[in-house]
C-alpha cells in the first residue's frame, strides 16, 4: 500500500505527517506525530512521490531545478545534451508538471525514472520569490 505523506507549516515550522484534516470553519489541521497533537496549519502539501538528487521528498508547490536529459532519438542510446528548468511542481490537467513563468512542462513517468535529476531549491511557503532570484 502506498504511503500518502503531507507537509504543512504551523507558523513556526514544517510538520510532516500522514494525517491532515479540515474543520467546518475551513481551518487546516495536521497531526504532529512527535507530540501526538493536532496543530492548525497552512494548506497541506501532498508528497509527489518524486525524490530529489539529495534524497529529499518533493511536495506539490515545491520549487525545483530539473536537469532534463535530451536524447538523439527515442532509443535513448545516445545523449544529445541536457536542459535545466527551474519551476514549481504542480498538476497540469491530470499530469504532474513543472511550471515556470513562461511555460509548463509535463512530467510523465518515463521522464522521471531515468537519468533526469531534480534538486529541491525551495518551497511555496518559505521562498515565494525563489524563482526570481
Amino acid at each position: 500500500m502506498k504511503e500518502i505523506k503531507f507537509k504543512a507549516h504551523d507558523g513556526e515550522q514544517w510538520i510532516y505527517s500522514e494525517c491532515v484534516s479540515k474543520d467546518k470553519e475551513g481551518n487546516w489541521w495536521i497531526l504532529d506525530e512527535e507530540s501526538d497533537g493536532w496543530n492548525m496549519c497552512s494548506e497541506p502539501k501532498q508528497c509527489t512521490g518524486l525524490i530529489d538528487k539529495n534524497g529529499k521528498n518533493i511536495y506539490f508547490g515545491d520549487a525545483v531545478r530539473w536537469t532534463r536529459v535530451i536524447y538523439t532519438d527515442c532509443s535513448r542510446a545516445e545523449i544529445k545534451g541536457t536542459e535545466v528548468i527551474e519551476g514549481t511542481i504542480g498538476w497540469l490537467v491530470s499530469i504532474l508538471a513543472i511550471k515556470t513563468e513562461e511555460f509548463s512542462r509535463l512530467l510523465p513517468p518515463h521522464l522521471v525514472e531515468d537519468q533526469n535529476e531534480f534538486e529541491l531549491i525551495g518551497n511555496g511557503y518559505d521562498n515565494l520569490k525563489v524563482l526570481k532570484n
